[in-house]
């Protein structure tokens, strides 16, 4: 059955540190693009464009705008949760979540944080989500994944686009189905327009190594290519 979770927006008491408060707080991610970048080469549209400037602030304003309900909630902010107990969660990221959205994130993250140790959930992989502006807004939701007290279970289900494959790899456990596989994607592009985000990576494509399930190799392949690798599930379950 459904579960009721308007209580998300109530303040509640945490024992955490300031820097991981702060760090589950969703927010717009996605780096401006200036106009001498190279947009075809990284996917992106020409942002001096009038329809797609009308467009792309029309996104903006969709994004940070606050779903107090239901009825006002947008489809693509929603969080698809669902529990038989209210111990035991499942979450299922849609083909449709605007995962970079800091109304899906707050949701997401408030919903994590406010378990308690005996709670656990698993989040359900396999929605082919893709874009650049997912794989660079999944800090908060890693910071979530990582430090509640619930038990998580990052669960593939599906094909996984990188940025599902990015949350993946942090579930204190981790499952992949018979018919699921994961996906990890080169960022020079990204690193060539936005330097920054170069630890960001490296700690993510790091947390592959740490599992063995890519090698140091293939992430300095990963950092300093457009490379794409696919594992499935004959090659991850040995």
């Amino acid at each position: 059955m459904n579960y009721n979770y308007d209580y998300l927006t109530a303040v509640f008491d945490s024992d955490m540190e300031d820097e991981f408060n702060s760090g589950t707080e969703g927010f717009l991610q996605a780096p401006f693009v200036g106009k001498n970048h190279p947009r075809r080469q990284f996917a992106l549209t020409n942002l001096e464009d009038p329809d797609v400037i009308r467009e792309f602030h029309k996104y903006r304003i969709t994004m940070n705008k606050a779903s107090q309900n239901g009825q006002c909630q947008r489809r693509e902010a929603k969080l698809h949760l669902c529990t038989l107990d209210q111990k035991s969660f499942r979450i299922y990221i849609s083909p449709e979540n605007w995962i970079d959205s800091n109304s899906f994130q707050n949701k997401f993250n408030t919903f994590l944080m406010s378990l308690q140790e005996g709670h656990s959930v698993r989040l359900m992989l396999g929605a082919s989500l893709d874009g650049w502006m997912y794989d660079v807004a999944l800090g908060s939701l890693i910071t979530s994944i990582r430090n509640t007290k619930a038990n998580i279970v990052t669960s593939v289900v599906g094909q996984c686009g990188s940025p599902e494959t990015y949350l993946w790899l942090f579930g204190k456990n981790r499952t992949i189905s018979k018919y699921g596989d994961i996906r990890f994607s080169g960022v020079l592009n990204i690193l060539k327009q936005f330097p920054a985000y170069s630890s960001y990576f490296s700690y993510i494509f790091g947390r592959a190594v740490e599992l063995n399930i890519i090698s140091e190799e293939q992430k300095e392949k990963l950092m300093t290519s457009n490379d794409i690798l696919f594992f499935n599930y004959t090659d991850l379950v040995k």
